[in-house]
């Protein structure tokens, strides 16, 4: 049976402030940080990328069936889950914006394959079903991105549902943003977040939670002057 939980810092399971992980912003983005460079190094790690991948796919694809797919091209070892008839985002680093679109690829100012934006074909915010989103780590339906706010900008110009990808593996604790985005669910190998959970769930995403905190312990978590916390 199903329990309806309203996504606050203070109800949500595992969330940031249960964690005690509520800082001043300067703290709450020194750990951010903290957080996205342990998770980006941990998820080097995970094994069985492809049969994780195609699981991810099967639990997406009742979603995305007959729709209008905004994807990204995966990098650094994210859920690689990109299909032939998906959109591809094209970053502007003068304003941090995002365009989706098809077409002939071009190698983007970050290095990631990107449309041509002088041959590509564009759909409009409001064109767009479905975004999926790459995300370093996530807590419930909370995303934490690499920090550029491309996805935190671009995500309320549109009515699409937002669906966050990523290894089971990627579920963390960390403190949330004001201008975070929150995803409508979240997809991994291992199950499908949304606003409801169910057991399953919760002990999935703990599981991913205490591997992280695991991780952490074993690796020694440190501030940027190199001291432990």
């Amino acid at each position: 049976m199903k329990t309806k939980r309203p996504y606050t810092d203070e109800s949500r399971p595992g969330s940031a402030a249960e964690s005690g992980l509520a800082h001043s912003e300067t703290e709450r983005q020194a750990l951010r940080k903290q957080i996205r460079r342990e998770m980006t190094g941990k998820r080097q790690s995970i094994t069985r990328r492809r049969e994780k991948e195609q699981a991810i796919l099967r639990r997406l694809a009742p979603f995305v069936k007959g729709k209008t797919v905004a994807a990204y091209h995966a990098i650094g070892q994210e859920a690689d889950i990109l299909q032939d008839d998906w959109l591809l985002p094209l970053t502007n680093p003068a304003d941090h914006s995002l365009r989706f679109g098809t077409g002939r690829l071009r190698q983007g100012p970050y290095g990631i394959m990107e449309p041509d934006p002088d041959t590509a074909k564009f759909v409009e915010p409001e064109d767009i079903d479905v975004i999926l989103v790459p995300m370093v780590a996530f807590d419930g339906l909370h995303r934490l991105g690499y920090g550029g706010g491309y996805y935190d900008r671009f995500l309320p110009r549109t009515k699409a549902l937002k669906i966050g990808i990523a290894f089971r593996e990627q579920a963390a604790r960390f403190p949330v943003s004001a201008w975070d985005v929150d995803m409508d669910m979240v997809i991994t190998d291992a199950g499908i977040l949304t606003g409801d959970y169910n057991e399953t769930d919760i002990r999935r995403t703990a599981e991913g939670v205490q591997e992280n905190a695991n991780h952490l312990q074993a690796t020694g978590t440190r501030t940027e002057s190199g001291e432990e916390t």
